[in-house]
């Protein structure tokens, strides 16, 4: 079982029973986690204990296709006597989740599941294989892995622990996004559906490492939720044993450098999933006593959790039961489920409080200059304290014609917008990167 294999983790076990241990008897941070600041005054952290019937070892887990009150979870996670198991969930007068009803049925068969458990289109199952370096496809209503594609001739390093795919909304909506726990790359794999109900990956483009935490399951934060900035997503670290948040670039992607503590004191955070009714964030942890744990507090989401096949992916001809993806292509789903594409050039994020007056690039808080007071908020948005705006002024790192408040058009919003907004304004040289509009100057 992958665990035992890994550098330093017998030596971290010992040091985690010596930790419990020296817990006092009232003490619950390493059952339900510890909220970090500057989270900890909007969310609540609950342990759901374990899922009755599951077997030792979780893995990822979802939401059925369709019905928002039965969770699929792994057991046996790394190993070949992996699967799927279903189980009902019980909530309260509010809508969340509290516990589990009756004992979890077999789902399906998921051999060396990971923390990667995510439906794409048509709602065909997709599941990270470690340490097989494999993704899993089972169709809908299959009890079997109907697909298995191998990672490693595709140029991904040993081995898939995690992927899901970009919800609508999010730059980058539709793409197929993987991690690899071992290393911490993170890449972005083009898909083509087969003609037989599943999916080829065509290719696999490194865009980054996050370094050595460990990448399990990941989910995006839903828009609008509490102290979040913008297109941000949650990641379960095992090897930090935590649950961190990113921010996204303009390609979906996590910047390394936004990286934050979002639960802390876990032991081997493991899946990751938005509860399509609340917003509530639940995860999975392996090992720890194998628990789901669930984060009140987000925003509830605007629309399923479920992505639509758009994704710039190379086309197959299917037969007309088959989703098709087409590149750069809106998807939108027919009343008998079938997913079609209609071309409509690059696919890009619908702008969130986008303003009706011209825009001026630096001036943050649309006040008709640029001034040290611009400089000021983008580092309280870096540093994730709250920042006024008033409206229709955009928020700090929405999307409008560039990401608001990214000056140098980096893709993300840092302190070096910051000091190049008050290198402007101390009339010192600002150097930009065309087409990267000058400061002071309209945005395109």
């Amino acid at each position: 079982m992958r665990r035992s294999w890994k550098p330093g983790i017998a030596f971290a076990s010992v040091a985690a029973l010596v930790a419990l241990l020296m817990v006092s008897g009232n003490k619950s941070t390493h059952a339900q986690g510890t909220v970090e600041a500057p989270y900890d005054g909007s969310y609540t952290s609950f342990d759901l204990g374990s899922v009755p019937g599951v077997p030792a070892s979780y893995g990822g887990l979802t939401f059925l296709a369709g019905d928002p009150n039965t969770i699929l979870i792994g057991g046996e996670a790394n190993d070949a006597t992996g699967a799927l198991y279903s189980i009902g969930v019980i909530r309260d007068g509010s809508d969340h989740i509290t516990g589990f009803t009756g004992s979890a049925a077999p789902f399906t068969d998921a051999a060396y599941n990971d923390g990667g458990v995510v439906y794409g289109p048509g709602d065909v199952l997709f599941l990270a294989r470690w340490p097989e370096n494999e993704l899993g496809q089972t169709k809908p209503g299959s009890s079997t892995t109907d697909k298995i594609v191998g990672m490693t001739a595709l140029g991904v390093t040993e081995s898939l622990s995690a992927l899901n795919f970009i919800p609508t909304g999010f730059p980058g909506a539709g793409q197929l996004k993987l991690a690899v726990y071992d290393d911490g790359n993170w890449y972005t794999a083009a898909y083509a559906a087969d003609g037989s109900g599943t999916y080829n990956v065509t290719s696999a483009t490194l865009e980054l490492s996050l370094g050595d935490v460990g990448p399990e399951g990941f989910t995006f934060v839903p828009p609008g939720s509490p102290v979040f900035p913008a297109n941000s997503i949650l990641l379960a670290e095992y090897t930090s044993d935590v649950v961190a948040t990113y921010r996204l670039d303009s390609n979906g992607d996590p910047i390394p450098g936004s990286r934050d503590v979002f639960v802390s004191d876990l032991t081997g955070a493991e899946g990751a999933v938005i509860d399509p009714v609340t917003g509530d964030f639940l995860f999975s942890t392996f090992g720890g006593g194998d628990h789901v744990l669930a984060v009140r507090g987000f925003a509830e989401p605007g629309a399923s959790p479920t992505p639509s096949p758009t994704a710039s992916v190379t086309p197959s001809p299917t037969p007309s039961s088959t989703p098709t993806v087409t590149p750069s292509g809106t998807a939108s789903a027919t009343p008998s489920g079938t997913a079609t594409a209609t071309p409509s050039g690059t696919a890009t994020a619908t702008p969130s409080g986008t303003p009706e007056q011209e825009l001026t690039q630096g001036d943050v808080d649309c006040n008709g200059s640029v001034t040290s007071v611009d400089a000021l908020k983008e580092l309280r948005y870096v540093a994730l304290l709250s920042v006024s705006q008033t409206q229709p002024c955009p928020i700090i790192g929405t999307d409008v014609a560039s990401f608001w408040g990214d000056v140098d058009c980096s893709g993300s919003v840092s302190s070096v917008d910051a000091l190049k907004i008050l290198r402007y304004v101390a009339l010192l040289t600002v150097t930009q990167t065309e087409p990267c509009p000058d400061i002071g100057m309209p945005e395109s």
